[in-house]
């Protein structure tokens, strides 16, 4: 069964009555997709989705570190509670991330604060203060 689920920044802010963000993104996993055997981003209706064959959890973690080496930021999706939920990821899968967290860019410092928060607290959930705080990083990332 294919399943697509809200990735970046709306899935941390939408309940932000201020939150606006130019695009959306979705991951979608396709247990038999017809264009493309690995990975596929397309656009659509001002929406980026990321396109991914179902895999085991070990071997997408594998490939997306491999490709989070050389793009730090795509280590994000992971830090997506219901993406943890889906590919039943663990903390310690989250923290083989760490070093692609340490390089994230400027724009997304607001996910190597929702890292850190994780870690401290053990499971993929934040507080409502953590959650404000990356709300305030974003914001100010994005104004400067």
């Amino acid at each position: 069964m294919d399943k697509r689920i809200a990735i970046g920044s709306q899935a941390f802010f939408s309940e932000y009555a201020d939150y606006h963000s130019h695009d959306r993104d979705f991951i979608e996993f396709q247990d038999e997709p017809t264009e493309f055997s690995r990975f596929l981003i397309k656009h659509e209706d001002g929406n980026e989705i990321f396109f991914y064959k179902t895999v085991a959890k070990e071997d997408f973690i594998e490939s997306e570190l491999r490709h989070s080496r050389q793009i730090p930021m795509a280590a994000g999706k992971f830090l997506v509670p219901e993406l943890a939920e889906h590919l039943g990821l663990t903390i310690e899968d989250l923290q083989l991330f760490a070093k692609a967290f340490d390089k994230i860019d400027e724009k997304h410092q607001y996910e190597k604060h929702i890292y850190d928060c994780y870690i401290e607290n053990n499971g993929f959930t934040l507080t409502q203060e953590q959650r404000d705080e990356a709300y305030r990083i974003y914001k100010e990332k994005r104004t400067r």
